[in-house]
């Protein structure tokens, strides 16, 4: 929802597919249109890989995204990898990794975005 709404506010026009996506998503009442103003029904995420991949490509592409998923739903599940990242992990192996999303273009300096790209790309 708060996609649709920072589009609104800021006046930027949606491409097609956001369109159709936001479209879906009312129509699936995930999505909820209370008179131009958006809001979600619910704890909601949306999961999408792109077109054209090799199938296990897609699989392993998409167990990696429903982590980012599982990571922001699951309160329990979060704090046992900010647990296991500060407690488990020496400084070597976190300064390790941090190159490797520097690297990819990824702020190492987030926390919760080096700690959730972690534990998705561990679990895949």
């Amino acid at each position: 929802a708060q996609f649709f709404v920072l589009a609104q506010q800021l006046g930027i026009q949606l491409n097609p597919e956001e369109v159709m996506l936001r479209t879906a998503l009312e129509s699936n009442r995930i999505l909820l249109n209370r008179g131009g103003h958006y809001s979600p029904a619910g704890q909601f995420g949306v999961l999408a890989v792109a077109r054209g991949w090799q199938p296990q490509e897609a699989r392993d592409t998409l167990l990696h995204e429903t982590m980012h998923g599982l990571f922001y739903i699951s309160q329990s599940f979060e704090a046992a990898c900010y647990g296991f990242w500060r407690e488990q992990l020496g400084e070597e192996d976190r300064s390790i990794w941090k190159t490797f999303l520097e690297v990819l273009g990824y702020d190492s300096t987030n926390e919760e975005l080096t700690v959730n790209e972690f534990q998705a790309y561990m679990s895949t």
